[in-house]
Parts: structure tokens; C-alpha cells; sequence
């Protein structure tokens, strides 16, 4: 396995793509990794790890450092690193050039799958050809089959964090026939189970919710920053190694399908 680190920029602001895959480069789809508020690119690594021996390529947006509000005091200024949907499009658009035809599944921890879920709202708008002449860029995207989160909701949770702009009994919208999975933690005391299947109540038909054993908010990256605020998270039951190969699972099994016709695909095609 080998990393590249691709510059993009997006809103005049440059951010990098940090590039996983097999030697040989001949992975059948690509994960691409949309991290939680503060989180570097390096901290997923471990899903590198488990999909590439796979045939999955695993592309992490390493956010830019920027100026923000502090989640928790309002009016106060901070740095952070968080993803917004303009790097997530201009992500899209590079793995469309560089990885023609192939598959891309997205997913998002905390915040990560916030931004996620918002964009699929968007691509669902885009479909109607109504909105094509001036979504002209929805054309130039990679092909995303399906969407994964890890520890998102878009209910009102323990942060105090709501997203006013929707009403939290507001359906929710994606593109048709794409499958949606989110990943919730037993222990997670930032985003608690029922507030995820809350959110995947909000499709139609609803998202998949799996529920692990043991795993906490911060059980899904690797190592601890000064910005992790494990005071407001559950305490692990599990090591991290433990936690992460039960994710892995899980997310294997549902992306099995989307796997075994991209073989197919490419067998019929050489």
C-alpha cells in the first residue's frame, strides 16, 4: 500500500487528498473519507488498512486550517479543521478525472457525515432536469454509489449543536436506489444511538442503522488531539483495534454487493 498527497483547493483555500491504495493501483472502487470536526486524514488511516487488501482505494480529505465559532461558546473564534461540502465537490471532480468509471463510496465520521448528508440532499435536487442548467457541475462528479456514516445525526445532541436551517422531523432526500448506512456507538455519548436512527428515519425508505457493542464517539480515529472532547463522550469497552475491525466488518458486508459487480464489470470489460 502506498499514500499519495494531492493538493485541491476549493474557495481559494487549499486543502490535500491523501491517496491510499495497492501497489498495482488496480482497486475496483474508492472510499473516500470525509473526517469529524478537527480530525487530520492520518487518524482513518485504518480504513486504508482494512479495504485496500480488498481492491478498495481509500481517499481522505485532510481539512483546511481555518477560522470558525467554537461549537460549544458561541462568539468566540477559534482554528479548526473541518470539511465543508465545497472541498467534498472538488474532491469528487479530481477522483472524476483521475479514477474514471470508478465507483465511489463516501464516508463520514461526526461532522464529516453532516456535510455527507447534506450533499446527497443536494444531488437529489440536481436529478430533476429543472435544476441541470445551473448544476452543470453535477456532470463532471464521480460516480458515488453509496454512503456511510459513523457517529452522525442531524437530531439536536448532547453538543447542543442543532442545524437550524431544517426542521429536525424533515424528511431527508438522496438519490434514488443509493444505499445509505449509518454506523452508531453503544457507548457514544455525543451522538447516541437513538439520535442516528432518529436521523435514518428521515429517508425514505430509511437509512440501514448497525449499532456496535462498546464503541464510543472517538472509537472511530486513531490516537487523541488537545481538541477531542472525550469529557463529553462514553467511555470504550473495547480497544480501538477491536472497534475498528468490527466497523470494518460491517461496512464490508454492505458493500459487498456494490464489490462483486464492479468485478463483474471489469472481468466483462478485459
Amino acid at each position: 500500500m502506498h499514500c499519495q498527497r494531492i493538493a485541491l483547493m476549493a474557495n481559494s483555500v487549499t486543502f490535500h487528498l491523501e491517496a491510499f491504495c495497492a501497489d498495482d493501483d488496480a482497486a475496483l472502487a474508492t472510499l473516500l473519507v470525509l473526517p469529524g470536526a478537527d480530525c487530520t486524514a492520518q487518524r482513518y488511516r485504518w480504513l486504508a488498512e482494512a479495504f485496500t487488501p480488498l481492491g478498495v482505494a481509500t481517499c481522505i480529505i485532510d481539512p483546511p486550517l481555518l477560522q470558525r465559532e467554537a461549537l460549544l461558546e458561541p462568539g468566540k473564534v477559534i482554528c479548526g479543521q473541518f470539511v465543508g461540502v465545497v472541498e467534498l465537490q472538488a474532491a469528487l471532480i479530481w477522483l472524476a478525472g483521475a479514477r474514471p468509471g470508478r465507483p465511489v463510496v463516501l464516508v463520514g465520521h461526526s461532522l464529516g457525515g453532516v456535510v455527507m448528508m447534506e450533499w446527497l440532499d443536494q444531488q437529489a435536487a440536481m436529478r430533476n432536469p429543472l435544476n441541470r442548467a445551473v448544476c452543470w457541475q453535477f456532470e463532471l462528479q464521480a460516480h458515488v454509489v453509496a454512503a456511510v456514516t459513523m457517529g452522525t445525526t442531524l437530531q439536536q445532541h448532547a453538543l447542543g449543536i442543532s442545524f437550524p436551517w431544517r426542521s429536525e422531523e424533515a424528511s431527508l432526500t438522496r438519490p434514488a436506489r443509493l444505499p445509505v448506512l449509518m454506523l452508531a456507538g453503544q457507548n457514544d455519548a455525543m451522538v447516541a444511538p437513538e439520535l442516528v436512527m432518529a436521523t435514518a428515519r428521515r429517508y425514505r425508505p430509511p437509512a440501514s442503522v448497525t449499532t456496535l457493542p462498546g464503541v464510543c464517539h472517538f472509537g472511530w480515529v486513531e490516537g487523541h488531539a488537545p481538541t477531542d472532547r472525550i469529557d463529553l463522550d462514553g467511555k470504550s469497552e473495547v480497544p480501538k483495534a477491536e472497534q475498528f475491525a468490527r466497523s470494518a466488518t460491517v461496512i464490508g458486508e454492505f458493500l459487498r454487493p456494490i464489490l462483486d459487480y464492479a468485478r463483474t464489470t471489469t472481468r466483462r470489460s478485459s
